[in-house]
C-alpha cells in the first residue's frame, strides 16, 4: 500500500499542486482541440476554482482539492498560500503589469453568508457579486463582459457570448488575466524579417520572425529531446520559458513525456544555467482562446459543482440550492520585439546540460511550448502552445 506524506511547505506544495494542475489543463486542451494553437492562465483558473471552494463542502468540496491537486494541503494552508502567492504577483512599482481577476456573478435571489464574504476578500481580494438573471439575463451579461473588459485593459472583451447564460443562471464563475511585459532585452524591429514557420511536413506558413544575439540561459533536455530557453522581462521576476523540440515533428514527443517533476526541473535548470552568446530566431505573434471550463473540469472530475442536484456550496448561502452553471476562462498574449502582452516522474538531473557548442543556435521555426512563469516562486501563470502562427501578425 503506497502511504502519502503531508507537505511541510505548504507554498512550495502549493506551486507544486499548480503545476500539476496546469499540466492537467494543457492535456485536456490537447484533447479538446488536437493540433491547434493553445493559450490560457491555469494559475488564475485554478486560484478562481480555489477561491469558489470556500463555499464548498462534502464531496463537492472534495472534488474539487482533488482535481486542482490540493488534497495535500489544509483548507487554511490552501487558501492562505494563494493569498500569499498572489499577493506577490501583484505586487506594485514594479516594470511591468500583472493582475488576476476572479469574481461570481450570482443570482440576486440569493444572499451570501458573511463568511464566505469575508473570506473571498480577505484571501482573494474578490467579492461575490449579487447580479440580476432572472429579469434581465442579457443585461447581466453586459455587465459581466464590462467588468471583464475594465479588469484587462480592454483586451478581453466579449467574455460571455450571446445565450451564455439565461434567466436560469444561478452561478457563473468568470476569472481573466492580464499580463504586459518588456523584455530586459529587446529584440530590433530592424532584425525583423520574412520567414517560414513549419507546422508539419505538408504545411508551411510565413511568419515574421525576430532575431536578436545576446546573452541567454539555455540549456538540452535530452529526455524531452528539446532544447529550454528562458527570456526574461524587464526586473527579472518573470520570464518566459520556451522548450522547442529538436526535431521538427518532436512536439507530440515532448508533450507525451512532460511531468509536472520535469517541468519544474526544467525551469530550475534554466535559471541556474550560464548566460551564454546565442542567436535567437523567434517568430513573432498572438494567441487568444477562450476555454470551455465546465466540460473540462467535469472530465477532470470536478463534476458535483456543476450538478443542481449534487452540488453542495452551503458554505456560501447556507442551503444546497446554489450550483455553478457555467464557467469560463479566456486569455490572450502579444509577443513582439518590444515584448509579451497577455490578458495568464522523477527525472534525473544529468539529463540537463547547457549546449556544448558554440554559437548556440535556437530557431523557433516549428511547434514549440511556452510558459511565462515567476522566477522568484516558479509558478506557471500562462502556458502556450504555437503550432501555426498567424501570418498577419
Amino acid at each position: 500500500m503506497a502511504l502519502s506524506v503531508k507537505p511541510t511547505n505548504p507554498t512550495s506544495e502549493l506551486v507544486e499542486a499548480n503545476t500539476s494542475f496546469a499540466l492537467d489543463v494543457y492535456r485536456q486542451l490537447l484533447k479538446m482541440t488536437p493540433g491547434d494553437n493553445i493559450f490560457a492562465s491555469p494559475l488564475s483558473i485554478s486560484a478562481a476554482f480555489a477561491m469558489t471552494s470556500l463555499g464548498a463542502r462534502g464531496d463537492t468540496a472534495s472534488q474539487m482539492k482533488t482535481v486542482l491537486r490540493l488534497e495535500f494541503l489544509s483548507d487554511t494552508d490552501v487558501h492562505t498560500s494563494f493569498s500569499e502567492l498572489l499577493t506577490a504577483l501583484n505586487e506594485p512599482n514594479v516594470p511591468y503589469t500583472l493582475w488576476t481577476a476572479s469574481r461570481l456573478f450570482v443570482s440576486r435571489q440569493h444572499k451570501f453568508l458573511d463568511d464566505f464574504v469575508n473570506a473571498t476578500r480577505n484571501y482573494y481580494g474578490a467579492e461575490a457579486a449579487l447580479t440580476d438573471f432572472a429579469s434581465d439575463a442579457e443585461g447581466a451579461r453586459l455587465a459581466i463582459n464590462k467588468w471583464v473588459e475594465e479588469q484587462t485593459a480592454e483586451n478581453i472583451t466579449d467574455l460571455l457570448t450571446d445565450g451564455f447564460v439565461d434567466s436560469l443562471t444561478a452561478i457563473v464563475l468568470v476569472n481573466a488575466v492580464y499580463f504586459k511585459g518588456t523584455w530586459a532585452a529587446k529584440f530590433d524591429s530592424q532584425g525583423t524579417h520574412d520567414s517560414l514557420f513549419i507546422v508539419n511536413a505538408q504545411e508551411k506558413v510565413n511568419v515574421k520572425m525576430m532575431f536578436r544575439h545576446d546573452k541567454y540561459r539555455l540549456c538540452v533536455d535530452s529526455t524531452l529531446d528539446c532544447q529550454i530557453l528562458q527570456l526574461p522581462y524587464v526586473s527579472g521576476h518573470l520570464a518566459m520559458i520556451v522548450l522547442l523540440p529538436r526535431q521538427l515533428d518532436g512536439l507530440e514527443s515532448l508533450e507525451k513525456n512532460l511531468t509536472a517533476d520535469r517541468l519544474q526541473q526544467a525551469l530550475r535548470a534554466v535559471s541556474s544555467a550560464r548566460p551564454d552568446e546565442v542567436d535567437i530566431s523567434l517568430p513573432r505573434f498572438r494567441l487568444e482562446q477562450t476555454c470551455p471550463l465546465t466540460d473540462m473540469l467535469v472530465a477532470l472530475g470536478m463534476g458535483n459543482l456543476f450538478a443542481a442536484d449534487k452540488a453542495d456550496l452551503s458554505g456560501m448561502a447556507g442551503g444546497r440550492q446554489l450550483y455553478v452553471s457555467s464557467a469560463v476562462h479566456k486569455a490572450v498574449i502579444d509577443v513582439t520585439e518590444e515584448g509579451s502582452e497577455a490578458a495568464a516522474a522523477t527525472a534525473v538531473a544529468a539529463t540537463l546540460r547547457c549546449l556544448p557548442h558554440d554559437p548556440l543556435q535556437f530557431v523557433a521555426d516549428h511547434p514549440f511550448v511556452f510558459f511565462v512563469v515567476d522566477n522568484r516562486s516558479s509558478s506557471i501563470i500562462f502556458f502556450g502552445r504555437l503550432t501555426r502562427p498567424s501570418s498577419n501578425v
